[in-house]
């Protein structure tokens, strides 16, 4: 079978498994693209295996805002927040209370390195940054792309966001779940089309609106009990 590389050739597929051209499929192009649109839209909401991938985002917090937009990100859901405040605002800066506290001398002792030594400091350096940091925690609202902090910065500081995003549509095309929801989201168009009507098909057969339509609702539970059994859930929390 060759591989579907535009949403041109996944519109055809979709006509040919319908039947076409032997049976005229009912169908505008405005139907097709909103039957894919849907199908990746529903893949990458419950398979963040294949339909979204883990990534990081940097962004900057802003002294007394609280909401910010990740419009235009492709961001299906924020995992985690990784950020650096303390008096400074700034990733990285000498005179952190981390830094100020937390002796090199407590890394490494050059030519006399133990395991133990990177543990205790691994330890130490956890205990700092809960007294002296300031706790953040991101609520990301995926209908209106928006994420929340709380409590409100009381300064700027830099953050990196780790996140899952959104894998392109056009790489999803040839994922038969993909495909196969395409296909029952266009058979439920079709099928409302033609609820008052009854096709006859080549040799004297007849297919109504409403089959097609129960047709099309039996193929989405189907592919959708698949989708959700397969699917790999994300982590939703974010500190």
């Amino acid at each position: 079978m060759a591989q579907i590389t535009t949403s041109t050739e996944f519109k055809q597929w979709i006509l040919t498994e319908l039947g076409s051209p032997v049976i005229t499929i009912e169908l505008a192009d405005a139907h097709l693209q909103q039957a894919i649109d849907e199908a990746v839209y529903d893949f990458t909401r419950y398979n963040y295996g294949e339909g979204s991938y883990r990534d990081f985002l940097q962004m900057e917090l802003s002294a007394g805002v609280s909401e910010y937009s990740l419009s235009g990100q492709d961001v299906n859901s924020v995992v985690d927040m990784i950020l650096s405040v303390g008096g400074s605002g700034n990733i990285n800066m000498l005179f952190t209370p981390v830094n100020m506290i937390l002796s090199p001398m407590d890394f490494v002792r050059l030519g006399n390195f133990q395991i133990l030594d990177y543990h205790v400091a691994m330890m130490k350096l956890a205990e700092i940054q809960e007294y002296f940091t300031v706790q953040f925690v991101g609520k990301y609202n995926a209908g209106s792309q928006t994420l929340n902090v709380v409590p409100t910065p009381t300064e700027s500081s830099s953050v990196m966001l780790e996140i899952y995003k959104k894998t392109s549509a056009i790489n999803l095309y040839n994922n038969q779940l993909v495909k196969q929801l395409a296909l029952a989201r266009a058979m439920m168009i079709w099928g409302r089309i033609l609820r008052k009507y009854t096709i006859t098909l080549p040799g004297g057969g007849t297919l109504s609106g409403p089959e097609i339509l129960a047709d099309a609702k039996e193929l989405m539970e189907t592919v959708m009990g698949n989708l959700k059994g397969e699917g790999e859930p994300p982590g939703f929390f974010m500190a």
